[in-house]
């Protein structure tokens, strides 16, 4: 009995280690699901009405912060996406429509639309993320779609995301954030 009740609490700690480690999905089957997050922030400043502003992602680092190697990558799936302004400098009644694109770095070929809004009060939304949970028709389906191939490249590219848009008055001061949570099957 008392055997039992010491492995119990050591079974559960190692399983929960193991789930921090690599945040593991399903390991049952054999196929292993990893969760690899990244935050790009955008520091956006213009004094007319429309803003751009490009940053880049390394996915071989994003990958590597996760514990994935590369080469075991199989599939990518999308599982998250949002947008939050961390800090409104433009006033309370300033409204913003945008567009996030990408494209790999380098590339001569134009960016594609990942996501895109209209008419946002950057005050509703600040502290408080934008997701396709809260505002349908956030993401654009066939830019879904070539981002999880681009994410599937080998060797892991690096990705520049470019945030713009415009805002009903001038001058734009803003930060903002995107998150992309991407569940990886890990294949041996």
């Amino acid at each position: 009995m008392i055997k039992r009740i010491l492995i119990l609490p050591i079974l559960v700690i190692f399983l929960l280690l193991l789930q921090i480690q690599c945040n593991i999905i399903d390991f049952g089957s054999g196929t292993v699901y990893v969760t690899a997050t990244f935050d790009q922030d955008f520091f956006v400043n213009s004094s007319s009405t429309s803003y751009s502003e490009t940053e880049s992602v390394n996915l071989a680092d994003v990958y590597d912060d996760a514990g994935i190697n590369p080469a075991d990558v199989g599939a990518v799936n999308l599982v998250e996406f949002e947008i939050e302004v961390l800090r409104n400098g433009t006033g309370s009644s300033t409204t913003a429509s945008g567009s996030v694109l990408f494209k790999e770095s380098g590339s001569p070929l134009s960016a594609t639309l990942l996501a895109g809004f209209t008419d946002i009060n950057l005050n509703s939304v600040l502290n408080n993320p934008i997701s396709p949970f809260n505002y349908p028709g956030l993401m654009n389906t066939s830019g879904v779609a070539a981002f999880k191939t681009l994410v599937t490249q080998m060797p892991p590219p690096s990705i520049d995301f470019n945030l713009s848009g415009t805002v009903n008055s001038p001058p734009v001061d803003f930060d903002a954030r995107i998150r992309i949570v991407l569940q990886v099957r890990v294949e041996d």
